[in-house]
Order: C-alpha cells, then structure tokens, then sequence
C-alpha cells in the first residue's frame, strides 16, 4: 500500500513540474533520488509511530507487556542471527569481531590477516545486507535499533 503511495506522489511531483520536466539532466536519477526520499519520510514517520507505542506500552508495567516485549526482543535476536548465518564468511566473521565483539578493525584486520581497508568493505557490505534483511522485518529492524544490537 506505501508503495503505492510512494509512486502516486512522485508522479504527482513530476506532472505538478510541468514544462520544467524538459530541465532536468538526468530523469531516472531524479526520480530515484524523489523515490528514496519519499521512502525515507514513510520509514521514519513508521518507526516515529512504533517508537510512540513502544513508550505507551512501557508506561503501563503489567508482567503481560514485559513477556510480549521479551518475545519480541527474542524473535528480533532470532531474527537478526539468521540474517547474519546468510552473510558471506568473511563478512559474518568481520561482522562478528567488529559488531559484536567490539574489536576495531585494525585488530580485525591483524587477527584475519587483512588490509584495515577489507575488513572495513566487508563490514560496509555485512551492515548493508543485515540492513537491507532486517527492513523486510520493520518492528524487528525498530526494536534491534532501539535496543542498539547492530
């Protein structure tokens, strides 16, 4: 359904320019930049609204709410290792030593035997995909960012 929206409103944006359309160097990036951001203005005002109920649901301390929040918070950890199981091996190991153990990649790089500069493109790439898996799962992807677990 937002996706819908999403292009409705950039083809609205585009018809509203008019004439001023003929300016425009390079359309498709154009309408990928108006694209992204739109996207972006619905992600936020969802994690806005998920962030608002997740402070009205802790307003109210029932043992009910905390196992619901423990559920959640367990299918997110669940979640979030299996999204990183799929990572490439050198990745999931970088991953690993970097974002879950800490270890700053020049440690990572000495440890693996790695350029500094690798171990930082497989982490670009491990976040990237764990990003890009865990979007796919919006109120998993909210909780682990609330809860800063990647």
């Amino acid at each position: 359904m937002e996706a819908e929206e999403v292009v409705q409103e950039v083809f609205l944006k585009l018809w509203q320019l008019g004439p001023e359309c003929d300016r425009i160097e390079n359309l498709n990036g154009f309408l990928r930049t108006l694209t992204r951001n739109r996207s972006l203005d619905i992600l936020r005002r969802r994690a806005v609204r998920a962030r608002a109920n997740i402070m009205l649901a802790s307003g109210s301390r029932s043992t009910h709410n905390d196992t619901e929040q423990q559920v959640l918070l367990n299918d997110a950890k669940r979640i979030l290792e299996e999204a990183i199981n799929l990572l490439p091996e050198q990745q999931k190991l970088v991953y690993r030593l970097c974002g879950q153990q800490g270890l700053k990649n020049d440690e990572v790089a000495n440890r693996l035997n790695l350029s500094p500069l690798t171990v930082r493109t497989h982490m670009k790439l491990a976040l990237r995909f764990l990003r890009a898996h865990l979007a796919k799962h919006t109120v998993v992807a909210f909780v682990l960012i609330v809860l800063k677990l990647f």
